[in-house]
């Protein structure tokens, strides 16, 4: 009986065995993706402060092309600025930076226009003038 017994008592410690290595196994597993994820978040963030960077360049350009479109209708004679343009405090939409802009080309564009006509009207006087000395 006590044999019986200690046959009982040698599957029951082969049983607790396998499943204490079956844990350590999950746990190793376990571990493993502990890891990986940490190294996917730090990833990730990585790539978010890099977007974030970006970002902030991004807008600070749209602030800049909307302030240079804003001087070129404030300065229409076309003289430089005195100072630098720094980037703004508050974020700017990029529709308000777009339609700034598109201005400024609008109205460069009708003065290159005024001035294209401006032209051709002094060549016609030219050419008169040089048909009448002849």
């Amino acid at each position: 009986m006590q044999k019986i017994e200690f046959l009982g008592d040698a599957e029951l410690h082969k049983e607790l065995i396998k499943k204490y290595e079956e844990s350590i196994e999950h746990n190793i597993q376990l571990e493993s993706k502990g890891d990986e994820s940490q190294r996917k978040i730090a990833e990730l963030e990585a790539e978010l402060r890099r977007t974030r960077d970006k970002l902030l360049e991004h807008q600070n350009a749209m602030r800049k092309m909307h302030d240079l479109a804003q001087d070129a209708e404030r300065n229409p004679d076309g003289t430089k600025r005195t100072r630098s343009l720094s980037p703004g405090k508050t974020p700017l939409p990029p529709a308000e930076a777009i339609r700034a802009v598109r201005s400024a080309i609008r109205n460069k564009d009708n003065e290159i226009d005024q001035l294209d006509r401006k032209l051709k009207m002094a060549e016609n006087q030219v050419e008169q003038i040089s048909e009448t000395k002849k």
